[in-house]
Order: structure tokens, then C-alpha cells, then sequence
């Protein structure tokens, strides 16, 4: 509605797009996969609306509020559509209630389970975050990873990640926390996994939202005040491996949530992906610390054959980063150039 749609490669790529004055949220694009779209369509919005207010509970909106989504705070249930946008006259659902829940939020997540423990998509961003338990669709192009970090190789767990296929360079996606109480940020650290894998892998950026704060406040900050909510940071190709970040929480005296942000390279080699996320105190976060596996800086990820080839093979297969011997195919992490000439014809 308010928008139309244009259909590309032969009916397997859409584009959306809205009427004038009309703003689209959600994916522009989508791809058809196995008969389904691998994204929700997206709706057009256009302001006009009032927006509610509920009690116990805090809203986040974006396109001068013609899409919110509400949060609950602690202690709190949330009853009804969490998300609301107008269409110029009125909302597309009733607003809802926070009731109150002798349930706390979930402390940590590894996306076993399909409600996401409580965590959401952010309306406003620019493509979702996918839940997988299988490689990426892009991993025969030496990117993203081929299990979660959960359950590992003999599993078939759950992570995260963006798929950078169809997308933009720089387009973003988030994953928003609960609402957690102050009292977790003292003594407190935010742990998680993360796994940036391609050529032209993109960026990772995690915050500490505090609720009297709108992320659009924080991300429109100059850089020295914004860097007081981000936790974490990190852009590149760190190779085919999961690794973990522990940070220390900041007490900002204000219940808070953790937002995930993923950031899309300058090429569909870019998938980036998230597992295993806690809230920890105290000793836990001393000990977890202590057994992170981080990346060392002058770490080193080939992505290319070139200057490779005359190398020993047992060099070769020590290498971090992409394969460039006849083991990549079976290991289904070749480099993209391996079968280009003059690469594979001196095998």
C-alpha cells in the first residue's frame, strides 16, 4: 500500500519502493529464495499520527514518529504489537499494554529459540539480522561462517549474521536488547561472539543505549561523545574464526539496552555474524575475560592466491584466511580467485 515494487533478474529481485511523500521501512530490496522472499516486505509510512503513550513502557521512534516500536521496562510484559506506523490518518494497530511480569529479561541468548530471547530487529535500520543454522548462502565465496559457536562444528545450533547479498555498501542492521535494569551495569560486562569473515567483510559496532537517551541521539553525537556508548568496534576481514568481546558496562544510573550493529561492506563478501551474547557480573566477567579468544592486530588474513602459489603446502594450509590448495574444496573456504587463471592452471 502507498508504494510499488519493480522486478528484477527475471522475477528474483524486487525492489520496493514508495510514493512521494511516503518514507519506506524495512528491506528495499528482497531475493527469492526456495519459493519464499528471504525478507518481510516493507511497509510506507508517512506521519500524522499521535503517538500513544503507555504506561511502564518506552518507545523509539523514527520518520518524525510515523514508525515506533515499544519497549517494557523490567519487571514488565509486553501485551500486543510492539511496532505501530502510520499512514498519514491512522495507526495500523491498537497500542499496547506492559503489564506487569515477575519474569526478568533474559541475561543471555545463544538464538536457539525463534523468539530471539527478547530481542528484536530494529525497525528503522536498513535489512535484518538472519537467524541460520547452516553456512551462509555466500560461503562458497569465502564468507560468513559454516556453524555456530553454541554447538560448534558437530552441532546444528543458531547464530546471527547479515547477509550482504542485494545489499548496499554501508547499510546497516541492529539487534536491540530488553530493557535490562541499572543494576545489571554495576560491576557488569556485555560478552559475546562474533565471526567477520569475507574480502570485503564491512563493520561490527555494539552499544550501551541508556533509556532517556534515542539511538538517533547517540549515532548524530560527534565522535568524542558517541564513543561513550559504544562498547565495541571492529572492521575488517579477521578470518574464519569465532571470537569473544567482554566489556565493561558503563553506569549510567538509567535502565539500558545493548544494540548490535552490522554494517555492509563494499561487497556481497561481507557477511558478518553474532552468537552467544550475555549480560555478566562481577567474578563472571573477570573470568570471562580471562578466556576470550580477541584477535591480535598484526593478525594477518590472506584473501587472494596471489603470491601464494610457490609456497610449501604445509605453509599453505597453516595460513589464515581463504585456501589456495586443492583442501579448500573440501573445506569449502577456497579464495575467490582460485579457479582464475593464472592461479589454477599451475596446479
Amino acid at each position: 500500500m502507498h508504494g510499488r515494487l519493480r522486478m528484477k533478474q527475471r522475477g528474483k529481485l524486487v525492489r520496493f519502493i514508495c510514493l512521494p511523500r511516503y518514507e519506506l521501512v524495512g528491506n528495499r530490496y528482497a531475493t527469492c529464495r526456495n519459493g519464499e522472499w528471504d525478507v518481510p516486505i516493507p511497509v510506507c509510512v508517512r506521519s500524522g499520527c499521535i503517538v500513544p503513550t503507555i504506561d511502564n513502557g518506552i518507545h523509539m521512534g523514527s520518520y518524525d514518529d510515523a514508525w515506533v516500536i515499544f519497549f517494557c521496562l523490567p519487571g514488565h510484559k509486553l501485551i500486543g504489537s510492539a511496532v505501530l506506523f502510520c499512514d498519514g490518518n491512522k495507526w495500523n494497530a491498537s497500542a499496547p499494554m506492559c503489564i506487569d511480569s515477575t519474569a526478568p529479561p533474559k541475561l543471555s541468548c545463544d538464538f536457539e529459540d525463534t523468539n530471539l530471547c527478547g530481542w528484536t530487529q530494529d525497525e528503522f535500520h536498513d535489512f535484518d539480522w538472519i537467524r541460520l543454522n547452516r553456512k551462509t548462502p555466500s560461503s562458497f565465496l569465502a564468507t560468513g561462517p559454516s556453524y555456530d559457536h553454541t554447538y560448534g562444528k558437530t552441532g546444528d545450533g543458531y547464530y546471527m549474521y547479515i547477509e550482504s547479498t542485494s545489499k548496499l555498501e554501508n547499510d546497516t542492521a541492529r539487534l536491540i536488547s530488553p530493557v535490562y535494569d541499572s543494576s545489571y551495569a554495576k560491576n557488569g560486562c556485555f560478552s559475546f561472539y562474533y565471526h567477520m569473515f569475507g574480502v570485503k567483510t564491512g563493520g561490527l559496532r555494539v552499544y550501551q543505549k541508556p533509556e532517556n537517551l534515542s539511538f538517533r541521539t547517540i549515532t548524530t553525537m560527534d565522535e568524542t561523545n558517541k564513543r561513550k556508548y559504544i562498547l565495541f568496534e571492529l572492521w575488517g576481514n579477521w578470518g574464519d574464526v569465532w571470537y569473544n568481546s567482554v566489556t565493561n558496562l558503563t553506569d549510567f544510573s538509567d535502565s539500558f539496552q545493548i544494540v548490535i550493529e552490522g554494517i555492509r561492506g563494499p561487497s556481497f563478501t561481507s557477511d558478518i555474524a553474532i552468537d552467544d551474547v550475555a549480560i555478566l557480573q562481577g567474578d563472571d566477567c573477570i573470568k570471562a575475560a580471562q578466556n576470550a579468544l580477541t584477535p591480535v592486530p598484526s593478525y594477518e588474513v590472506n584473501d587472494s592466491c596471489a603470491g601464494r602459489c610457490l609456497k610449501l603446502y604445509a605453509i599453505l594450509e597453516n595460513e589464515h584466511g581463504c585456501g589456495c590448495t586443492a583442501m579448500c574444496l573440501s573445506d569449502d573456504n577456497c579464495c575467490p580467485d582460485f579457479f582464475d587463471e593464472p592461479f589454477y592452471r599451475q596446479r
